[in-house]
């Protein structure tokens, strides 16, 4: 569990590089190390004996804005093919009414990485502004993190502040939310200092300028689209710019690269789906960037992005298949016989999960007419009321709900 001095313990950054004593060939600038003295802040009484003389290495984060990227042909192609395989997803018809659900499951995913888990019916609560668990909201907040991430990236500029924005929806009840940290952190050890710690990521006042340099890099276009996203993101994860975050934030760099260089232009390619699936040899696999070893962090995240391209291709086939039924549905009652109710259905998929004055606010009808469309949709059997907090009701589409669940747990298996 990773630390920072006077903060409380990062939980999310479990899966930072720590040191490992395999012998690898460098094919990358590797993080080096640099020896400190830690000297304590406080009430040196309540601190450990043995954390108060504590000598610790430090990592010196190598500069890679204008570092050359030579590629062995078969990790290349390896990228090429699961970049093209990206693209085949984000390009498949059935995907428009996939692209929510598919945003929902990689932020769900994500968190999942961090130890956040919680069942899609509670995010897609906590998204309409009910009631719900802290955890569903923090997935929520992931959510909107990777909306701004789309946003900044169909702009034509990108800065530091970019990856600010993002962490600042990311961390919205913060008060460091979109700062850089202003203390040394460190993963693993001890609670008190950096004894014994696995990484101990760069010093504080080193940060904004290694985040410039991978702004630098991050929007040349001499490097394949995939391998420039795997880079930014490890890259990113080694740097730990935040207090807590840096997980979620550095994949959400992934998705800035990959609208930018125009791998997908219309959805969310599901990697955090994969990369949840092994989340070890995830974390190995960054340990490998770590040790300069760039080509297996490369085939590994190859690997994991043709796995996303066939969770996202079965996640919108499922969806499709759920529009088909409903469409039986509607033969059989005719519940389209209702403008209200045609409106509400067309809109599930983003928004499945409601109540009657939420629904005639987005449908710009009356309380009383939302109601009634919401009942004919439960009576169909689209739709289920249940209770939530303060014995408040509302309507999901719970198919919708298991569909994600089932996603998630049949990638992880």
């Amino acid at each position: 569990m990773p630390h920072s001095t006077n903060e409380r313990a990062v939980r999310d950054e479990v899966h930072a590089p720590a040191a490992r004593q395999d012998v690898v060939r460098p094919d990358w600038p590797r993080i080096g190390t640099e020896e400190r003295v830690w000297v304590p802040r406080g009430d040196r009484a309540r601190i450990p004996r043995a954390d108060r003389h504590v000598t610790y290495a430090v990592a010196v984060v190598p500069r890679i804005a204008e570092q050359q990227l030579v590629l062995p042909s078969d990790v290349a192609s390896d990228l090429e093919q699961a970049a093209l395989s990206l693209g085949r997803l984000d390009a498949a018809a059935e995907l428009d009414a996939s692209i929510v659900p598919l945003l929902r499951a990689e932020s769900s995913a994500s968190s999942r990485i961090e130890q956040i888990e919680v069942r899609q019916r509670h995010v897609g609560r906590a998204l309409e502004g009910i009631a719900t668990k802290r955890s569903a909201r923090e997935v929520a907040a992931n959510v909107q993190a990777l909306r701004t991430a789309v946003d900044i990236a169909d702009r034509s500029d990108l800065h530091v502040a970019a990856i600010h924005a993002i962490h600042s929806t990311l961390m919205p009840d913060e008060r460091w939310a979109g700062q850089v940290r202003d203390a040394q952190s460190w993963i693993g050890g001890s609670d008190h200092s950096p004894r014994d710690a696995r990484y101990v990521p760069p010093p504080p006042d080193h940060v904004v300028d290694l985040l410039e340099d991978l702004i630098a890099f991050m929007v040349r276009n001499d490097i394949p689209s995939l391998a420039q996203a795997a880079v930014a993101h490890a890259q990113f994860e080694c740097i730990h710019p935040y207090v807590d975050g840096n997980g979620r934030t550095g994949r959400a760099l992934i998705h800035v690269i990959l609208r930018r260089r125009g791998v997908v232009t219309r959805g969310i390619a599901p990697l955090s789906l994969a990369l949840v699936a092994d989340r070890q040899a995830y974390f190995d696999g960054l340990v490998r960037y770590q040790q300069g070893d760039l080509h297996a962090w490369l085939s590994q995240f190859a690997r994991a992005a043709e796995h996303a391209a066939r969770a996202g291709r079965d996640l919108a086939q499922r969806l499709a298949a759920l529009r088909g039924e409903w469409d039986r549905v509607d033969a059989i009652v005719g519940v389209r016989s209702d403008a209200v109710v045609r409106r509400i259905l067309a809109g599930l998929s983003s928004h499945p999960v409601t109540d009657a004055n939420r629904a005639a606010e987005r449908y710009g009808v009356t309380p009383t007419a939302a109601r009634a469309a919401l009942n004919q949709l439960e009576d169909a059997g689209i739709l289920r009321q249940v209770s939530v907090a303060r014995g408040a009701r509302v309507w999901e589409a719970h198919e919708i709900f298991a569909i994600l669940d089932d996603i998630e747990r049949d990638v992880g298996a």
